[in-house]
């Protein structure tokens, strides 16, 4: 009879999602619909920073009405997300976080269940030209301080020409951000910055910009502590890294901006690419030229021209490259990850050929 090939699409089994904690329901959620759409059953293991979150969408779950045990949460910390990566039961994690925990996640599955690795990044914005100026000052506070600067999208590093046009636009943007309201989220007057997630996370962030200061870094806005307010509120921030001694690459969470003057557009474009992430780049240039070749030559899984960096659509790809991700960006594309393809020839009876191979001899003469 005639065959024919066919493509099917499996799903994993049982799939880990490992969430973070400043998007602990929208970011678990870009694992868990298309999981469960793609037929796997799903573990949460929220972050122990943010635990009632999850609790709240297992009881939204709950009245759904799915069938027991399509999906389940565990609560706990690092040693409940490992013994979750090592569990044989366990076919996939799906984790979004930072590069060191994701590192980490990576080698306990040893390449025998497939990770989906999304791990934050130190993303760079360049501010080319401009007949906007405002415009381009709060595109930068928004990319930079939103969510207190807590975003794995947020421009982390700001590039700028050394000519009268960045001058102008520093003058306006530390004036801006000196401006900036800091403030419970419960006050009179609506701020635009409440806290950071705990107290650790601000000594982290002061921290850093003592070691950029000591690297030759020159503070235009110093982050401060608003002890008035609490331990986990904090100032914006702005360093100058134009002089520094050497090259400093991490992820500093916090509403900090790390900024670099540079001679032309191609020294722009390599001081962007500087880095081991490759979340989120972005543009502000009117030039559509410089921004075809911004977007050819950076590397980056976010690639936003004249917008802001923070804000990603839900449906578009959510990802990153080298110390950012894996390749296996979340959003329309997360069925990807969530199923495995099989291949397979089929005919309704074994057929025999008009000729047989060389050297074979069937039957019993």
């Amino acid at each position: 009879g005639q065959g024919k090939s066919v493509t099917r699409f499996r799903p994993h089994g049982v799939v880990g999602v490992v969430g973070p904690y400043n998007f602990p329901a929208h970011m678990p959620n870009g694992h868990i619909i298309p999981a469960l759409l793609a037929g796997n059953t799903v573990i949460i293991k929220p972050s122990e920073k943010v635990p009632y979150t999850s609790e709240f969408i297992m009881e939204i779950w709950d009245k759904v009405g799915l069938p027991d045990g399509v999906i389940n949460m565990l609560q706990g910390d690092s040693a409940v997300g490992e013994r979750l990566c090592l569990s044989k039961g366990v076919h996939a994690i799906l984790f979004t976080g930072s590069r060191n925990v994701g590192e980490h996640i990576d080698k306990l599955c040893a390449g025998e269940k497939i990770c989906a690795l999304e791990m934050g990044g130190n993303s760079p914005l360049i501010v080319w030209d401009t007949t906007n100026m405002d415009a381009a000052v709060l595109a930068t506070i928004q990319s930079s301080f939103i969510t207190s600067g807590q975003r794995c999208s947020s421009a982390r590093r700001v590039i700028i020409p050394d000519n009268s046009f960045g001058e102008h636009f520093v003058t306006k943007l530390v004036k801006a951000t000196q401006r900036i309201v800091v403030d419970r989220p419960d006050s009179v007057h609506q701020p635009f910055l409440g806290p950071m997630k705990d107290k650790k996370f601000v000594d982290i962030l002061l921290q850093k910009q003592r070691e950029l200061v000591e690297l030759g870094g020159e503070i235009l806005v110093e982050c401060k502590r608003k002890e008035n307010l609490g331990p986990a509120y904090v100032t914006p921030g702005i360093i100058d890294m134009t002089n520094a001694k050497r090259e400093f690459d991490e992820e500093i969470i916090g509403p900090f901006i790390q900024l670099k003057r540079v001679r032309s557009f191609d020294e722009a474009l390599d001081e962007a690419n500087n880095t081991k992430y490759g979340l989120a780049a972005g543009v502000f240039t009117e030039d559509e030229q410089l921004y075809k070749k911004f977007a050819q030559n950076i590397k980056a899984g976010l690639i936003n021209w004249n917008q802001q960096l923070t804000g990603a659509s839900g449906w578009a790809p959510f990802g990153g490259i080298k110390a950012s991700g894996n390749c296996r960006p979340s959003g329309y594309l997360a069925t990807d990850y969530c199923v495995y393809s099989t291949a397979s020839l089929e005919f309704e009876q074994i057929v025999m050929p008009d000729k047989l191979p060389c050297g074979i001899i069937l039957g019993d003469d």
